[in-house]
């Protein structure tokens, strides 16, 4: 079986930040840039987890943006009652 530094490592993290940049070249992806230089140090447990949470960090970002851009005027930020 191959350790956690085989199976997720910094290229791995490339590769991820590599397919989202061609998908939406526009997103600077700060968490996961960060991301990939603390993975060495972590169990492939942490490691995932670090590159999940990035991956949402980026991806709740976007959404946000998105939300605020096109929501009608003065509804931004505001959650629905029926979902």
């Amino acid at each position: 079986m191959a350790f956690g530094a085989e199976l997720i490592n910094a290229t791995t993290a490339k590769v991820l930040i590599k397919a989202i940049t061609a998908a939406a070249p526009r997103r600077p992806l700060p968490a996961l840039r960060a991301a990939a230089g603390q993975l060495e140090t972590r169990t492939l447990r942490r490691r995932s987890d670090l590159l999940r949470d990035a991956s949402c960090k980026t991806s709740l970002a976007t959404t946000s943006r998105s939300r605020a851009r096109f929501a009608p005027r003065g509804t931004a930020g505001r959650c629905s009652a029926g979902g």
